[in-house]
């Protein structure tokens, strides 16, 4: 008799160590729904933040120069547009 309620006691072991995982797994999976729908959101809201230039406007590179580190561009609008400000 006593043998018999040890391996109950044994099973009831396995089974707790499976609900274990199983709860394990199942919050993983809600975590990874979770920042999956975030990170959808994430994304879709920059590409609604685009800039545009409008028609007519034309920048140019007239001169550039990299010394010690230090990178300088110098720009030119040949356009209809003021830039100013950007």
């Amino acid at each position: 008799m006593r043998r018999l309620l040890d391996l109950h006691k044994k099973d009831k072991r396995g089974i707790s160590v499976i609900v274990g995982y199983a709860l394990l797994i199942g919050m993983t999976i809600a975590l990874s729904v979770l920042v999956f729908q975030w990170l959808r959101h994430y994304v879709a809201d920059t590409g609604e933040n685009e800039l545009s230039c409008p028609e007519g406007v034309s920048v140019i590179i007239s001169e550039a120069e990299c010394a010690a580190g230090r990178l300088n561009i110098t720009l030119k609008n040949k356009g209809r547009h003021n830039v100013d400000g950007f």
